[in-house]
């Protein structure tokens, strides 16, 4: 059974929706897009960078799973260096302490 269009609603089949689902009693996360499951949030939020295209190549169009593993692709398939990856690939803003005055 394939996944069916129906009254504008995506309705999967059984397979896809017990697809990545934890067994163990664990809590669930899953994701609003697609309804895969996880176990941890944090990779929720690691798959949801997927959809957000922040783990797909600019220069040939490759998705991959973690925005880590974007970056080794453009170091090791397009040769690119960290200064030009650090310019395709966007960082997370680390905090920085307040500077103290002294």
């Amino acid at each position: 059974m394939a996944s069916q269009l129906r009254n504008g609603m995506l309705l999967l089949s059984p397979h896809l929706l017990s697809r990545n689902v934890v067994d163990s009693g664990g809590a669930v996360h899953r994701c609003p897009i697609c309804c895969r499951g996880y176990s941890n949030a944090r990779s929720l939020e690691y798959h949801k960078k997927m959809h957000a295209g922040l783990t797909t190549c600019a220069l040939c169009g490759k998705v991959t799973s973690k925005v880590e593993h974007l970056r080794r692709h453009l170091e090791h398939v397009h040769k690119l260096t960290q200064q030009d990856i650090r310019s395709i690939v966007p960082t997370r803003n680390k905090a920085r302490p307040p500077a103290r005055l002294v």
